[in-house]
């Protein structure tokens, strides 16, 4: 499979969740908060698991998370802090 080029407003820190994302086959990605740490190689920051609002999905909001999956072509859903999971899924 080949590999997909950054974006160049998908880089730095987030780039490798954009990537991961471009790179699945499946419609849905059932995920946790560990795993996208470890494709990130770093923590989520302590506002990833305080607020809802770090997960939303406006592209305009400016922030380099939002922009890694909504550009990968995917939405953020089903956001669970307690259990720290959530889901992605492909956007139409």
């Amino acid at each position: 499979m080949a590999q997909q080029r950054p974006r160049r407003d998908v880089r730095g820190k987030y780039q490798p969740l954009y990537t991961h994302l471009c790179n699945l086959r499946a419609r849905e990605w059932r995920t946790t908060f560990s795993e996208i740490e470890a494709i990130l190689g770093s923590a989520l920051p302590v506002s990833a698991r305080k607020r809802d609002e770090w997960w939303g999905n406006e592209r305009n909001s400016g922030s380099r998370q939002c922009r890694a999956w909504m550009f990968a072509g995917w939405k953020a859903a089903e956001l669970d802090r307690v259990r720290e999971t959530l889901l992605f899924y492909r956007s139409p």
